[in-house]
């Protein structure tokens, strides 16, 4: 969420000579966040549709200083929602990711080495993923 928050900072100073207005381009901030973050298209999507729904659809800069924050019953609006969502689904999906590989590359005896656990996680077998 921090990335987030950086990300959107980073492209305020640039749009403003290196000062801080605390409004960012809707457009670029989706398109740091897809190129930095790697998500996917549908995530994107998503997230494109949760700003929209926070900020309006129509608007193209957003006040990005209360993108995470919280009300008095501690709810956050649509987009954290949604990217909080897409972080636990990615934590997930790296647990069952490596379980796999755990599971693949120790011997019979349940034995693992360093240096195949390395291997295998750096570039997984395509029967893992």
């Amino acid at each position: 969420m921090r990335k987030c928050i950086a990300i959107a900072e980073e492209i305020d100073k640039e749009e403003n000579s290196g000062l801080v207005s605390g409004k960012c381009n809707k457009a670029e901030f989706m398109a740091h966040i897809e190129e930095r973050l790697h998500k996917t298209q549908a995530e994107i999507d998503n997230l494109q549709l949760a700003l929209d729904a926070v900020y309006g659809e129509r608007s193209i800069d957003f006040k990005y200083d209360k993108l995470f924050a919280e009300d008095r019953n501690f709810s956050q609006n649509e987009f954290a929602e949604e990217f909080k969502a897409q972080i636990i689904k990615e934590r997930e999906d790296h647990i069952e990711l490596l379980k796999k590989i755990v599971g693949f590359v120790t011997d019979k005896e349940g034995n693992i080495t360093i240096a195949d656990f390395r291997k295998e996680s750096e570039s997984p077998s395509p029967h893992l993923i």
